[in-house]
């Protein structure tokens, strides 16, 4: 396709960067076609020589060399690319400060960022390149671990891969081929941990993960496969035909996204017409797909030719470029209406990157004053542009083949735009570093383009300083007249003079300025309440620029004075004004000597409030822009029009709408949250509000919140130097701000209320995937942005030991758990926020639910500093679930746990890891010890016991020890007790109410006693040997146990005794009532079983004193009985000895 270089119509300037020596101008670079359809820069063999001076120096834009030129290696590589074909030769330069310079098949890296790595210059090469297309800059990435050492990743066009662990070791890489026919990557982006995503021209994706010794991949959106380097300098077999992605669409940009969890990483891609979002590592999935090119259509539509997209068919948006900024992505597309001129216009598109739910539209949307003509259609050949966007909130730089196309930062409609255009050969690239666009020049290094501005801003100005009294370029709107100035310089009050001495300032008067400042500085006093009311006084001035207002406040506007009508364009003006008067208090010195002031909240630092209200006026902002999209416009009409008559202020002003008096009082913005959490909490108690239209409107709502919000906490983090946010001292104040603050009524009270809806009403009317989807991203940016406002005060609280804040750390505590337990199991975006905010206890319970023992592993790796195992403990043993904890394979060996289970509570599952080391002499020590303190469950302590003998024989190298050998004694004692107790009468256990299955442990002692008492209904000898044979296992540890025996010995024969009448017995038939008495067949059965009837018998004294038969002891009748008794015994005893000699 033949097409010509775009030209600029409008303020086009030439810039000499590069004269030659014969003096002749000649093109600074040819475009030559690239793999990704961006142009890339070619040059002539002729090197030359170098002036970067601007023919005209009152530019708004300033080019300054950021070093004086490379280091002599750098200078070398380049000039002899040069000299040999400098069509191959390309640069850029990454975020980090790391500078690529790739041709043919080398790589020279320098770091341009002190803070990275030394200066050394490193060289590295590119695996051979099978397709005749150059290597690309495109295709590398570095990463930087911290600690010295630099990876890097490399890959051709064709798909030669190659890894280095460490550049510092050139020699040391791995090799692999990913050739699919049909395929030209164009495009490589790295993460941490060693992910990186590599796309293709067609827009397929792949997943790498690399290491020292392998290259792993899987297709994104596709079929897998898998490659992997087997060692160094090793390549795999080539990979196999694999068909396109479904769906796929031209690549045009792949970039990465803002930071995420440690294992989740996000990058964006625009492709085709769409923009998508995407995650990487644990779970890779594209998050969202919107039509961008749709939203730039009918943005154009109204700008450019003031009519809807659909009224013009002829209209054609083609997607250039995109970056990503700290709170944005930014694209670059082009339009043309062939109907009504050949004229082309550049857009640019800005939009929030927070949250994992598609944006419904353009954060900011403007297009530049200056016209292209194009022959042919309009695509990414014949619009050779390329972005460069350092920041969302500044300007950015379309850079092609011949020009430097500088676009100020607008919201909405054309922005003026100033064109550079370059004359010189030697522009190698560009890139974007420390927040500005660098261009890599050949001769005179990197160079950096600048903002007026933000040169001037470089040096901190005072009152004496009078180079800073120079005349802003861009004075705040609606300055007053110079009469109106003097008259408010000549009042009494300060807030009038303070006004007075900020527009001379700003407008150059420095006589006049130090004048005032002086003045309101005589008493000493603190200007705190002073500069707060005129804050406050900017944002909620009326817009008398407005002839509405001006009518309504009987005030006449100056002739002089401008204004804007329009109500987005009026919250720019006063966002521009406010910010003017925080330059004017930082640069007047002012700024340091605020303090606080007093509010119905507490006390809270001056400078805190000012910012809020730049924070309050970027939520107005966004409030005004969804108000302009049919969506959102009933329900902020309605919201609106609540505030306004619950302020019940006069509502009978001619010709003003809701939105014209909402809009004017910003400071009392923050009531419309609770306004429209009430909306959709109205709907919810109709029961006849149809499903789709409440899932709508808390959808809608819910997102017209989220964005408000995140442009409040942007812009707070965007602008902490224009606030000096970060110079506060605050180690005497604890102080909270209106997203934080907990009242009724407040921010933080309505989100609240929002989220608790959304899950436990909203949620509770969805039936299907689709519908899920338009209400927990929803539920999951909001919780993000409530634990955000939790933790930022908590971050405030100057002493971490003091009571306020252990006790607001408990509170948010409780407050994240309440909040994330509210999610649907099994949602993703639950444990994001429990990961983001270190919710353990949410972790841990997912865990559990899904019973993800490898989740589980990971989170111990993650958080392996910070104290997360702990916790796990502590949580597993709460639940009651201590032993989980041996099941997941990197704690079993884990010291912490040993020590953990070792701990008085834990002791009983210590064993267990006892067990799993193979300490199994440990183990035998702790079950043994276990087994000993066991009271309450006689199976328990008889398993114990067991497992204990098990253990100790399971070390066969000590298990013969003399302590061990006494240990399984002791043991074999014990169960032979336990197996007495298990062998007590039925009728016993019954009248003990105990269950066989299931006793408690009872001593040699106890079961003594309860063998003899009543309570054995059915007692006979073999109970009352048990009793006696009991007498071995009474516990050793008794000081006087001989004696202790000897007593439970008397008190067993005595209830032996007491079984029959002794004092009936007549002397005649005396030996036979003996042999039928249960002393006699006790005896005998002891004397069978092979036992010393002596030895078992007590004393005869012993009985005949005994308590128990103290009622017969001086019958004479039973003295005589039982010493026949004893007599007899003696003698069958005797018997039996003689017979056992003589046989």
């Amino acid at each position: 396709m033949n097409f010509s270089t775009p030209k600029h119509i409008r303020r086009s300037r030439r810039f000499d960067l590069n004269a030659s020596a014969s003096g002749k101008n000649r093109t600074l670079l040819s475009t030559t076609k690239d793999v990704n359809n961006s142009f890339s820069f070619s040059f002539p063999a002729t090197p030359l020589s170098t002036s970067l001076k601007p023919r005209q120096t009152s530019s708004k834009y300033k080019l300054e060399p950021r070093v004086s030129g490379f280091p002599p290696k750098v200078q070398d590589f380049v000039s002899g690319c040069f000299l040999e074909d400098p069509s191959y030769l390309s640069a850029c330069i990454k975020p980090e400060g790391f500078t690529y310079f790739a041709y043919r098949e080398r790589l020279l890296i320098y770091s341009i960022n002190k803070n990275n790595i030394t200066d050394k210059i490193y060289e590295i090469s590119f695996p051979k390149n099978s397709f005749s297309v150059r290597t690309s800059t495109d295709l590398v990435s570095i990463l930087d671990d911290g600690d010295g050492a630099i990876s890097c990743f490399l890959a051709t066009p064709g798909g030669e891969m190659r890894y280095y662990k460490d550049i510092r070791r050139p020699e040391e890489f791995v090799d692999t081929n990913m050739v699919i026919p049909n395929t030209v990557f164009v495009n490589l982006i790295g993460f941490e941990d060693g992910f990186y995503v590599i796309a293709s021209q067609n827009g397929m994706l792949y997943q790498l993960q690399a290491n020292e010794r392998e290259i792993i991949y899987k297709q994104l959106g596709g079929g897998r496969g898998m490659l992997r380097g087997i060692g160094r300098r090793m390549s795999s077999l080539l990979f196999g035909a694999a068909t396109s992605t479904e769906g796929a669409e031209p690549l045009i940009q792949m970039v990465l996204g803002e930071e995420s969890s440690h294992d989740l990483h996000t990058f964006y891609l625009l492709a085709g017409r769409q923009l998508q979002k995407w995650c990487v590592g644990g779970s890779s999935q594209m998050l969202y797909n919107c039509d961008v090119t749709a939203w730039f259509k009918e943005a154009s539509a109204r700008q450019i030719w003031n009519n809807a997209a659909d009224n013009l068919p002829s209209l054609n948006v083609c997607l250039l470029d995109m970056n990503y900024s700290t709170d944005a992505v930014v694209i670059l597309a082009a339009c043309c209406n062939e109907d009504v001129s050949d004229d082309v216009y550049l857009l640019l598109g800005s939009i929030h990157t927070h949250g994992n739910d598609a944006p419904q539209s353009f954060l900011n949307v403007y297009h530049c004053d200056q016209k292209l003509t194009i022959e042919g259609a309009i695509n990414r050949n014949t619009i050779r542009k390329r972005l460069s966007a350092p920041d969302s909130q500044s300007s950015a730089y379309l850079i092609d083949s011949k020009t430097l196309l500088c676009v100020p930062n607008g919201k909405y409609g054309r922005v003026e735009c100033e064109t550079i255009e370059f004359v010189s050969e030697d522009l190698i690239g560009f890139g974007i570093f420390d927040q500005h666009t660098i261009l890599v020049d050949k001769n005179r290094g990197f160079v950096t383009i600048k903002e007026a501005s933000q040169s001037n801003n470089m040096m901190k100005p005072d009152l004496n300083n009078s180079s800073f009294y120079k005349k802003d370029e861009s004075l705040p709107p609606n300055m007053p007249s110079v009469r109106h100035l003097k008259e408010l310089s000549q009042r009494s009050n300060k807030i009038d003079k303070l006004k007075a001495a900020f527009y001379f300032f700003v407008s150059g008067n420095r006589t006049e300025a130090i004048k005032l400042l002086k003045d309101l500085r005589q008493p000493e006093e603190a200007l705190d309440g002073v500069i707060k009311s005129l804050a406050e006084s900017f944002i909620d001035a009326a817009p008398l620029s407005d002839p509405r207002w001006a009518e309504a406040l009987n005030q006449q506007v100056e002739e002089q004075q401008e204004g804007r009508v329009i109500l987005v364009n009026q919250l720019q003006d006063k966002l521009k004004v406010l910010e003017s008067f925080i330059s004017f208090l930082n640069n007047s010195g002012i700024t340091e000597t605020l303090t606080t002031l007093n509010t119905e909240n507490g006390p809270i630092l001056t400078i805190i409030l000012l910012q809020e209200l730049g924070e309050k006026l970027m939520s107005a902002f966004h409030f005004a822009s969804v108000q302009q999209h049919s969506s959102y416009r009933a329900i902020m009409e309605h919201a609106i029009a609540i505030c306004v008559e619950g302020r019940k202020e006069a509502l009978n002003i001619p010709n003003l709408r809701h939105v014209d008096i909402f809009y004017r009082e910003v400071s009392r913005l923050d009531w419309i949250f609770t306004v429209l959490v009430d909306i959709i909490e109205s709907k919810l108690e109709v029961d006849e509000v149809p499903k789709m239209e409440i899932l709508t409107t808390a959808s809608s709502i819910a997102g017209i919140m989220e964005g408000a919000l995140q442009e409040a906490i942007q812009y707070r983090k965007n602008k902490s130097s224009l606030y000096r946010y970060n110079q506060i001292s605050n180690d005497e104040i604890s102080y909270f701000s209106w997203l934080d603050l907990e009242k009724e009524q407040s921010v933080i009270h309505a989100l609240e209320r929002m989220i608790n809806l959304l899950c436990r009403s909203v949620l509770a009317r969805v039936e299907t995937g689709t519908e899920s989807m338009m209400i927990i991203p929803k539920i999951s940016s909001l919780t993000d942005i409530l634990l955000y406002a939790y933790k930022s005060h908590l971050n405030r609280i100057p002493n971490t030991s003091s009571d306020s804040y252990k006790m607001f750390q408990r509170r948010f505590a409780e407050k994240r758990y309440n909040i994330l337990k509210l999610f649907p199991h099994g949602c993703e975006q639950c444990a994001i926020i429990a990961e983001k905010y270190g919710d353990y206890r949410i972790l841990i319970e997912i865990c559990e639910k899904n019973d993800d023992k490898c989740r589980l592993e990971r989170y111990i790796q993650q958080y392996s500093n910070k104290n997360f195992i702990e916790f796990v403990f502590k949580w597993y043993s709460e639940q009651e679930k201590v032993g989980k904890l041996l099941s997941i394979p990197s704690l079993a060996h884990h010291p912490d746990l040993q020590a953990f289970l070792q701990s008085e509570k834990n002791k009983h599952l210590g064993w267990l890891q006892e067990i799993k080391t193979n300490s199994f002499i440990k183990a035998h020590k702790t079950l043994h010890e276990l087994a000993d303190a066991e009271i309450d469950s006689l199976p328990k302590k008889k398993t114990l016991l067991s497992l204990s003998k098990l253990a100790a024989l399971a070390d066969f190298e000590v298990c013969s020890k003399r302590n061990v050998e006494e240990s399984i004694e002791r043991i074999n004692k014990n169960l032979e007790l336990i197996l007495n107790q298990e062998t007590l009468p039925s009728c016993l256990i019954e009248n003990l109410g105990m269950d066989r299955n299931n006793m408690r442990c009872l001593s040699a002692e106890d079961m003594i006693k309860f063998c003899i008492s009543d309570l054995n209904e059915t007692a006979c000898e073999v109970d009352f040997k048990k009793a006696l044979d009991l007498l071995q296992y009474v516990d050793p540890n008794y000081v006087n146990r001989d004696e202790k025996i000897e007593v439970l010995k008397t008190s067993i024969w005595a209830r032996v005794i007491k079984a029959d009448n002794w004092t009936s017995f007549k002397p005649d038939d005396i030996i036979n009532r003996i042999r039928e008495t249960v002393f006699f067949k006790t005896i005998e059965l002891s004397i069978g079983q092979g036992a010393d009837p002596f030895f078992l018998l007590t004393k005869k004294e012993n009985l005949l004193n005994s308590e128990d038969l103290q009622t017969m002891s001086s019958d004479t009748s039973f003295q005589y009985a039982l010493t026949v008794a004893y007599e007899y015994i003696q003698t069958l005893c005797e018997g039996s000895i003689n017979a056992m000699q003589v046989n």
